[in-house]
């Protein structure tokens, strides 16, 4: 059964409030609505990203009945939701959900692990009948070998050095989110695009924030953020006047010849 934090000042924290405020709502109502979003975003967006998402379906998700746009409108203009350009996520997720995130990752490494185990098992035991003959099976070729180098260092740390930030690369949550995305056939250079990219478009916003192994390499962005097209900005070209040389058609001065 899935869990979220759910703090006692919600009630009386000043986004509900202002979200009751904005809708004209009771504030417990106002309460209700997020707790009921954030529930909704276990199963729907574990990273809390709700990008793309249409505001029906953000309503549907927090319970609420009457015009969508309304309800994300205020849910942005209090807090509850990050906004940037078209990337939306909901507010310090990892604050409410970050232990249940990190608990299903775990339980999922360990499965993964046992399996293995399970299965190099079964290879090494053969029936009596058999014993001493040589073992003819072949691995299976189309997963990807779990021993496999993966360069955990070099991408943690070259996030801390262009996000100007300190994660482990010991950390299993991180390790298990690039260990996804390698055995995806992903490379380094492409995990050095993605932090290029969302570095460069966050770095300096709001959204900053998120520059995040959680974020950056989560199975449903990483690939968005990696084939997303980077705006060049063109840079105005001002051509230098001299207030003293005299125009084309005047009397020549001296010096201008």
């Amino acid at each position: 059964m899935a869990w979220i934090e759910l703090h006692q000042s919600l009630w009386t924290h000043k986004k509900t409030i202002l979200l009751s405020a904005i809708l004209d709502i009771d504030e417990l109502y106002a309460g209700a609505h997020m707790s009921k979003l954030w529930t909704w975003a276990l199963d729907n967006a574990p990273d809390g990203d709700i990008s793309g998402l249409p505001p029906k379906v953000i309503a549907y998700g927090a319970g609420w009945k009457g015009d969508a746009v309304q309800f994300v409108d205020a849910a942005i203009s209090c807090g509850w939701i990050d906004r940037e350009g078209d990337l939306m996520h909901l507010h310090d997720w990892y604050d409410y959900a970050g232990r249940l995130l990190e608990k299903k990752n775990a339980n999922k490494e360990r499965m993964r692990s046992k399996r293995a185990l399970h299965v190099q098992r079964t290879n090494e035991t053969q029936p009596p009948h058999v014993q001493g003959l040589p073992n003819l099976t072949l691995p299976n070729q189309t997963k990807p070998d779990i021993k496999e180098y993966v360069p955990f260092d070099e991408i943690i740390t070259y996030l801390n050095e262009k996000a100007g930030t300190s994660y482990r690369s010991s950390a299993k949550a991180t390790r298990q989110h690039i260990s996804a995305r390698w055995n995806e056939n992903y490379t380094l250079d492409d995990f050095k695009t993605v932090i290029d990219k969302k570095c460069t478009e966050w770095k300096g916003t709001k959204m900053e924030k998120y520059l995040t192994p959680d974020t950056l390499f989560s199975p449903s962005k990483f690939d968005t953020y990696l084939n997303q097209k980077t705006e060049i900005k063109k840079v105005p070209v001002y051509e230098y006047k001299d207030p003293y040389r005299p125009l084309k058609d005047d009397v020549p001065v001296e010096g201008y010849g």
